[in-house]
């Protein structure tokens, strides 16, 4: 009876799963959106959500966590639809779920935030096109703030070098007003669509940055 009693426990334990959350929530604009919301030059339209999923055979296959977080924050946008107005997405939020079964595990993320739209009293109109750009692609107009080299979120940058837009990310603080950036792309004006490049890291003026956007590692 005890053999039989410790078999059904084990047999309940091999096809039982287990779960649990991990969270993050960025506030990418929380920053500047606590300037903006004193001014009452924006209004929350909607919210919106991404997800991405992978799974993961004795530890093997599917893609990494921060490829995931990137796949669902592209639904997300997708989703939001705000290429071609004033609009932008703040209080971005990650979340992680991981289920574990025997052999098999399984991770879902989903990338959440509030659409908002601007207002007629903000500086951001379509009179100003690189105002604009900037908003389409999901970023913040840079205001000249200092970044921490060791941050918790991952930060992206859109910059002009020579008439032409730049977007890569944020590695650290240099000397004499520049960073250091990595992992670039180049924006083709003809086709409207971004463009790896392997450029190595290089030091850019902070002079030169427009946008700024965190989000989750």
């Amino acid at each position: 009876m005890k053999k039989l009693i410790f078999l059904l426990i084990g047999i309940t334990f091999l096809f039982s799963s287990c779960a649990y959350h991990d969270g993050l929530t960025t506030n990418s604009n929380h920053h500047t959106t606590q300037v903006l919301l004193s001014k009452k030059n924006f209004k929350v339209l909607a919210r919106v959500d991404g997800e991405a999923q992978a799974t993961y055979v004795f530890g093997i296959g599917g893609l990494s966590k921060k490829a995931l977080i990137a796949e669902a924050k592209a639904n997300m946008l997708s989703k939001a639809n705000i290429v071609g107005g004033s609009k932008a997405i703040i209080n971005e939020t990650v979340e992680i779920k991981r289920s574990a079964f025997p052999f098999v595990g399984l991770v879902n993320v989903t990338v959440s935030g509030h659409i908002i739209e601007f207002t007629e009293n903000v500086a951001i109109s379509e009179k100003n096109p690189e105002s604009d750009f900037i908003l389409e692609n999901g970023f913040l107009k840079y205001d000249g703030r200092n970044f921490e080299d060791e941050s918790i979120y991952s930060l992206r940058f859109i910059f002009i070098v020579g008439k032409k837009y730049f977007m890569a990310s944020f590695v650290r603080n240099s000397t004499n007003g520049q960073v250091i950036v990595e992992d670039w792309s180049e924006y083709n004006e003809e086709s409207k669509r971004w463009t790896k490049r392997k450029d190595p890291d290089i030091r850019i003026q902070k002079t030169s940055i427009k946008g700024f956007k965190f989000s989750g590692r």
